[in-house]
């Protein structure tokens, strides 16, 4: 049974996602690493009712508005760690995008994500 995989020095690149997202596809049912699992799953705390969930696309906003409600000051975030890729949506074909949609159904559903691919255009 494979529990975790570790690649050091591998260059990432377009022709990788797909082995990536197969590779989860296989390895759901193992522990895995937080970072790919549902999203859902992590959030759901028993007896915690969350009223702020973040998301990445909206870090600043959201980080902000926490800033807001602890009444703390606001700050100027600094973007580190920053990677050179492209454009996510390009690294999708429709099949593999409807493979992403069933891993992760919930998580969609949850956050309400589109389904949709937006355009690489």
């Amino acid at each position: 049974m494979l529990h975790h995989v570790v690649i050091i020095g591998l260059q990432w690149s377009r022709s990788l996602f797909p082995a990536f997202v197969r590779f989860i596809r296989e390895t759901m049912h193992c522990p895995s690493d937080p970072h790919w699992d549902l999203q859902a799953r992590r959030v759901s705390l028993p007896g915690i009712e969350l009223d702020l969930i973040g998301r990445v696309e909206s870090f600043e906003k959201d980080f902000a508005n926490v800033l807001r409600h602890a009444e703390q000051p606001q700050i100027k975030l600094r973007r580190l760690n920053k990677s050179g890729a492209s454009a996510w949506a390009s690294h999708y074909t429709e099949e593999l995008a409807t493979t992403v949609y069933r891993l992760y159904e919930r998580d969609f559903d949850t956050f309400y994500y589109s389904r949709q691919i937006p355009s690489t255009e």
